[in-house]
């Protein structure tokens, strides 16, 4: 039944919330300082902490997965489930409104500034310098 309610305006549908969270969700790690990277396509994305681009399975390997683990922990708080490992994928679904997608986004700058927060406590993100 759930095939044939997925005609083309469901995925374009599901193509335009994935959308949005990628560019609100970008922003966000942008505004909170958060070296992590947005990977996505079509409705399914992940979320690496990580200053370079991830590109394949060695590049997702250099992510931080103590980060990745505050922010999870974090977004839970929040009443947002996401993957509990960092090589898991989220995904947006027909069941998703442009609400609940806000309302992500919402949960996440929240919980990146509070992971960003307690990491500059520490003194330290988990990664080398870069340099510019």
């Amino acid at each position: 039944a759930t095939l044939k309610r997925l005609d083309e305006h469901a995925y374009l549908t599901l193509e335009m919330l994935g959308r949005v969270l990628e560019d609100d969700l970008g922003r966000a790690v942008r505004r909170s300082g958060v070296k992590a990277r947005l990977q996505r396509i079509g409705s399914a994305f992940t979320l690496f902490f990580s200053p370079q681009e991830v590109v394949d399975m060695a590049s997702a390997k250099q992510a931080d997965t103590d980060l990745y683990s505050k922010f999870f922990h974090g977004m839970l708080d929040r009443g947002v489930y996401l993957a509990p490992a960092l090589y898991e994928a989220g995904f947006v679904s027909a069941a998703h409104s442009a609400d609940d997608i806000a309302g992500t986004v919402q949960a996440a700058a929240a919980a990146l500034a509070a992971t960003g927060a307690e990491d500059v406590a520490a003194g330290s993100f988990g990664f080398p310098e870069v340099p510019h």
